[in-house]
């Protein structure tokens, strides 16, 4: 299992870390978006929920298998998470084509 950490917001006195987690290709083991919290930017930090809980996210189907590289932004008010997105598993991670998805989220904290 791999994880990784994209980004480290701060809201209402409470740290979020936004990471991803995922297998290797030849486990085909699906990468999703995470968010943990914090009321300490040091830690501990505890696994809060699942970013993307269903494919298709993005109102496309390019995120059905991987939804991954979390980062969040407030533009107008809403909280839009952009991420990377495959629907390819026949390819190694390298070699799949990764979209730049997009979606509003109603809840991301």
């Amino acid at each position: 299992m791999q994880c990784e950490a994209h980004q480290i917001l701060k809201r209402n006195g409470l740290y979020y870390i936004l990471m991803e987690m995922g297998g290797s290709y030849a486990e085909g083991t699906k990468y999703r978006s995470y968010v943990l919290e914090s009321d300490n930017i040091l830690g501990s930090y505890v696994l809060k929920k699942l970013l993307i809980a269903e494919s298709g996210a993005s109102g496309t189907t390019n995120d059905k298998i991987h939804a991954c590289t979390p980062g969040m932004f407030t533009i107008g008010g809403n909280d839009i998470l952009y991420y990377a997105g495959t629907d390819d598993l026949t390819n190694p991670f390298f070699n799949a084509v990764w979209d730049l998805c997009a979606a509003v989220m109603t809840d991301p904290l």
